[in-house]
């Protein structure tokens, strides 16, 4: 876990020193007027490092947890995105034009996104709440539809899709933001009310929250396992016998 935590600090450090990077290569261009083919490709480069450190970090959310293995195919996904890009950006111009690249690089580049958005997500269909699990399978069902649909347009030589094709994958992005958005708030809204719960810090062992971790979601599972530690029926099994 210890190493995790250093992982994710040092891909924050990335994506801040990055997007710094690229901010005022911006501004630079931006004073000077000057943007040489130099400066373009060290500011297309520090936004493409960024955006890699951004996917990674979403594919680091649910490593140690169940689901995990979301996040541990996103990080290759979005490292071949990265370096197509990379490969992209400071290849001659003359490759620029080069069909087949840009389909690749287009369809890794959807694939890490949609596994980066599903690996932010895939826990909450562990929550308790029926509707909430129900919305969230289906949320990940639209990432995966639009990933798909999106990397056939890129992958398959002379696919022309019709006007049905473009509406359908729309519709699938709108539900697919939809679902993202609403999980979150359904399953706050039909959580244990803030009245009816009292909040408690307690210091564990890094093994024990690992174990935790493994299970489930943490507040859920340490609230399940006290529940049926201290239930009615665990008191009465306990109690000496009369």
């Amino acid at each position: 876990m210890d190493s995790l935590k250093i992982f994710r600090r040092v891909a924050i450090w990335v994506i801040v020193v990055s997007l710094s990077i690229a901010a005022l290569t911006g501004i630079y261009v931006i004073l000077t007027g000057d943007i040489g083919e130099l400066a373009g490709r060290v500011m297309a480069t520090t936004s493409a490092v960024g955006a890699f450190g951004i996917l990674v970090l979403c594919d680091l959310a649910p490593l140690g947890k169940p689901f995990q293995w979301v996040g541990l195919v996103g990080m290759p996904v979005a490292a071949v995105a990265f370096v197509l890009w990379l490969v992209q950006i400071w290849a001659p111009e003359r490759f620029w034009v080069f069909d087949p690249l840009w389909r690749w690089l287009w369809a890794a580049t959807l694939f890490a996104f949609a596994l980066a958005h599903a690996s932010l997500i895939v826990q909450l269909i562990l929550r308790p709440q029926p509707v909430v699990r129900w919305i969230v399978g289906a949320t990940l069902a639209t990432i995966g539809a639009y990933a798909v649909m999106g990397a056939i347009t890129s992958l398959v030589p002379g696919f022309q899709p019709g006007d049905w094709y473009w509406r359908t994958l729309s519709v699938v992005v709108i539900l697919c933001v939809l679902g993202t958005i609403v999980s979150p708030v359904v399953g706050a809204i039909l959580g244990p009310r803030a009245a009816d719960t009292v909040r408690v810090a307690v210091d564990l062992p890094h093994d024990l929250v690992a174990r935790i971790d493994a299970a489930g979601p943490r507040e859920e599972t340490i609230a399940a396992a006290l529940q049926r530690a201290f239930s009615p029926a665990a008191a009465d099994s306990e109690s000496p016998a009369r």
